[in-house]
């Protein structure tokens, strides 16, 4: 060096960013020669270092009024985004309210409907037993319609006893045990340790004289056809 140093302190404006990190490589050169001067005394002068001791204070004044309005610029950003989060809170907060107020409209109309339909039927209740010919009427109405879907009722109970006999049948192919019977055998054995604990002595003989053993009421399940024991088996294969 010839024992001369230009020092500039013009800083490019194109953006807070860039000035702060020009500044930043400025001062770090500066405090570079600063070190270096101390070092060997004979690259600067008095003068040199002494402005460049003010340069460098001048330039951290400069910094640290740039870092501030940095984070001045970057406030608004997180305030939008807080903003943003706050108004999605809200908005979750008042969909939570409309759907509990919803729930709880309902829930009370449910209960009224069912207060009012419990306070009728024990009303029906009471007066019917007052009233032997309503009561005989209603009973032969709820008969009536009871014959009416009988049928029905008959044909679903065979077709789910047809299933349940399929499905028990797949399962002892699997494992080898008919759980139905086995269930109905221990209800049967049930049974007669109730009727025997429930009955007198006299009835006692003659259920003991009598061949036939008693039973849960239970039904048996249908027979299976061979061929469909044969499409059974090949699953289970």
């Amino acid at each position: 060096m010839n024992g001369k140093l230009q020092i500039k302190t013009k800083i490019d404006n194109s953006g807070v960013d860039k000035q702060i990190e020009q500044l930043e490589n400025k001062l770090n050169d500066l405090k570079s020669s600063l070190i270096i001067s101390k070092e060997d005394k004979t690259l600067f002068s008095k003068n040199e270092i002494l402005s460049m001791e003010v340069e460098v204070e001048k330039l951290t004044n400069k910094l640290v009024k740039l870092k501030e309005k940095q984070f001045d610029l970057m406030v608004p950003s997180s305030n939008s985004s807080s903003n943003d989060i706050t108004g999605s809170n809200n908005k979750i907060l008042d969909t939570t309210d409309k759907i509990v107020k919803k729930v709880t409209k309902w829930g009370l109309a449910l209960l009224s409907v069912r207060t009012l339909y419990s306070v009728a039927s024990k009303s029906a209740s009471a007066y019917m037993a007052h009233n032997e010919v309503l009561s005989k009427k209603m009973q032969s109405a709820w008969l009536a319609m009871g014959s009416a879907t009988a049928p029905v009722l008959e044909m679903l109970a065979n077709l789910m006893l047809k299933l349940a006999s399929y499905v028990n049948y797949f399962v002892y192919c699997l494992t080898n045990i008919d759980y139905y019977t086995k269930a109905l055998n221990e209800a049967n054995k049930a049974q007669e340790k109730l009727n025997k604990s429930t009955m007198s002595f006299d009835e006692m003989n003659t259920l003991s004289s009598n061949s036939t053993n008693s039973s849960s009421g239970l039904s048996s399940l249908p027979q299976i056809s061979d061929s469909a024991k044969e499409n059974i088996s090949k699953l289970t294969e």
